[in-house]
């Protein structure tokens, strides 16, 4: 997702589950495939903490894109939570789309 109004989109109508590691938020698509959006803002930590944030999850949505179901997926961090593993991440966003499946 590169566009506000996805962003949007997701933020207004998506079902939200909050896991471990991180938030998400997810919404069916008419691309076919799963998407990405990550949020990651300022009060979450300086430049490196969100750059590391945003690399760990892209990571793990590169692993499991070819499971999850053709949703918008919109993935911010628990404020409570800093440097999630990756095997976290990849365990929240699999929980997320099992509960988007019902």
């Amino acid at each position: 997702m590169r566009l506000e109004r996805d962003f949007a989109a997701v933020r207004a109508r998506g079902r939200r589950h909050t896991g471990e590691a991180v938030s998400v938020r997810s919404v069916e698509n008419r691309a076919g495939r799963a998407r990405l959006g990550i949020v990651s803002p300022r009060r979450y930590g300086n430049a490196v903490v969100r750059n590391r944030f945003r690399r760990v999850v892209r990571a793990a949505f590169r692993s499991i894109a070819a499971t999850l179901p053709a949703r918008d997926w919109l993935v911010g961090p628990r404020e409570d939570k800093r440097e999630p593993s990756l095997a976290a991440v990849k365990a929240d966003l699999l929980a997320a789309a099992a509960r988007s499946a019902r």
